[in-house]
């Protein structure tokens, strides 16, 4: 077996743990325990980042303060064209992803424009990975902040820790920085060079007309000194332009080569069922499924996008 297999299988058993009941369980259409941005409380009003998003260690009690670094859309920093929410965004990504359609038409259980998303986000994600190559280091810290119809800001591709300017030799925790809407906390783990990062939105972003809404986007990412992998999380509280619950939990790995592997779950995108997708991505060739229960909907082309299977178990088509 490989490295590459053992790195996806890995990937693929933390997320069925979680989203079976394990630590960061999704339930009832949302992610379990998810509170504030703010230090992520829960409803019980303790702080449980480490139970539910576990990679690599934990940063608990995260506060908010200072400026983050900056962004070039497009580059380090920045996110590519097509993150923004909204209908000549969704569909751009529309006519990329194989699909076109007006607003309501329906396409692999979803709207359209949600169906867009998707197929943008898994791009966001692999811009990311090529960003990241060549800088898993003790010295650099990174993070990002990417989520489906997540505008710019404050989504971020890649947003390097400013303040650490020495590598991790022991455990410690940095300032909290925020600016545009999002905030970066960096933690040395104490193994070595170990570190692990946490990007989130501040404030929530509300409902507005023909927009995405988010009361939560948190991102988790961890390296452990000498290994050739970063692995991440993906949390969300969200609801589409449509009223959809949106809400997602993702997992996934980025190695030292640029190479991409992730499982994400929508538990109530789709009104037939939850939603599955799992992909990886190496060197711009994509492979990977999006399911309603054990139904494939759609699956990545020869031009790595989404493509609808014309399959749906249940009245959405």
């Amino acid at each position: 077996m490989t490295r590459r297999t053992l790195i996806l299988l890995s990937v693929l058993l933390a997320c069925e743990n979680d989203l079976d009941g394990g630590p960061g369980a999704v339930d009832g259409g949302a992610v379990s325990g998810a509170g504030t941005t703010t230090g992520v409380v829960d409803d019980d009003g303790t702080d449980d980042l480490d139970a539910r998003l576990d990679v690599g260690g934990g940063v608990t009690g995260l506060t908010t303060e200072g400026p983050a670094g900056s962004e070039e859309e497009g580059g380090e920093g920045g996110v590519g064209e097509g993150t923004e929410a909204g209908d000549d965004a969704a569909d751009d990504a529309g006519d990329d992803a194989g699909t076109t359609g007006e607003p309501g038409d329906m396409v692999a259980c979803l709207p359209v424009q949600v169906f867009a998303a998707l197929d943008e986000h898994v791009h966001d994600l692999a811009h990311t990975a090529d960003l990241l190559t060549g800088h898993t280091m003790a010295t650099e810290p990174a993070g990002f902040l990417l989520a489906p119809g997540l505008p710019t800001p404050p989504a971020v591709a890649l947003d390097f820790a400013e303040a650490v300017t020495m590598p991790c030799l022991g455990e410690a925790t940095f300032p909290t920085v925020c600016d545009t809407g999002r905030c970066l906390a960096v933690h040395c783990t104490g193994q070595g060079g170990s570190w692990l990062t946490t990007n989130w939105i501040e404030p929530a972003i509300p409902p507005a007309p023909n927009q995405w809404s988010f009361d939560q986007v948190l991102t988790t990412v961890g390296w452990t000194e000498g290994d050739l992998v970063v692995e991440f999380s993906i949390a969300t509280i969200a609801v589409t332009p449509e009223g959809r619950d949106a809400s997602m939990l993702a997992y996934g790995a980025m190695n030292d080569q640029g190479e991409l592997f992730v499982a994400e779950r929508y538990p109530a995108l789709s009104e037939v069922g939850p939603l599955e997708l799992v992909y990886s991505e190496d060197d711009g060739q994509f492979v990977g499924t999006l399911r309603v229960g054990e139904v494939t909907v759609a699956e990545f082309d020869g031009q790595g996008h989404l493509a609808p299977t014309g399959e749906c178990p249940g009245p959405e088509t």
